[in-house]
């Protein structure tokens, strides 16, 4: 499987330091801060997960004001919490692969330009397309939209200076919809990502990653 192609998971969570001091103590890893996300209400804090793939904790930031737009990734009261709310595929070339993949039906949403500070004053500055929203099955269920592109430019990847010792070893998205199945097993085909889709069952996504302290999974 290509999971290299993974640049990060997006792990939602409700208060970012509780979340990272229990995944220190389950994990034996603790995410390092981030930043935050001026105007978008959120910050996070970041786990590498092997070359430059890496796990983003991310979370309502009380130390912002009211947000511009709406919380990204769903993020609000309806939200369980915490939830394995959606990834990205690295894309060099963002612009250009959009075109080409609007060509074979699948459109991933118009690229956007983003940035934040490190907590050490570094900018970094990438450019993706936006998230879909998660939604919920009948069963009430939550259903992580499908992944996001993102081209870091000529910003190194997060994963590169982010806390070591973790590697990602799976993952796989469940559909119970056999139609709805197909049609992203053809979406993540065209992505090369290495991402498997089963059908039947639940709705939810789920990374099995290796860890110091045993195997783990984030659903």
């Amino acid at each position: 499987m290509v999971l290299s192609a993974i640049d990060h998971l997006v792990w939602a969570v409700a208060d970012l330091d509780r979340a990272t001091a229990e995944i220190e103590r389950d994990w034996g890893v603790k995410p390092a801060f981030g930043g935050r996300h001026e105007g978008r209400g959120t910050h996070n804090a970041l786990l590498s997960l092997g070359g430059t793939t890496y796990l983003e904790v991310i979370a309502p930031d009380p130390a912002q004001g009211e947000p511009e737009f709406s919380l990204p990734f769903g993020l609000g009261p309806d939200l369980p919490l915490p939830a394995l709310v959606s990834f990205a595929v690295t894309t060099p070339g963002l612009t250009e692969r959009v075109g080409e993949l609007r060509s074979e039906g699948y459109d991933p949403g118009e690229p956007l330009a983003m940035s934040r500070v490190r907590p050490d004053g570094v900018r970094l500055e990438w450019t993706l397309t936006l998230p879909p929203e998660p939604g919920f099955s009948p069963r009430g269920e939550l259903i992580a939209g499908l992944p996001f592109l993102i081209d870091w430019g000529n910003t190194p990847s997060p994963a590169l200076d982010s806390p070591r010792g973790c590697s990602l070893v799976s993952l796989t998205v469940f559909r119970s919809d056999p139609t709805e199945a197909r049609r992203l097993a053809r979406v993540l085909d065209l992505l090369d990502c290495g991402v498997e889709v089963v059908a039947g069952g639940r709705d939810a996504v789920e990374a099995v990653v290796d860890t110091p302290r045993g195997r783990r999974s984030l659903v």
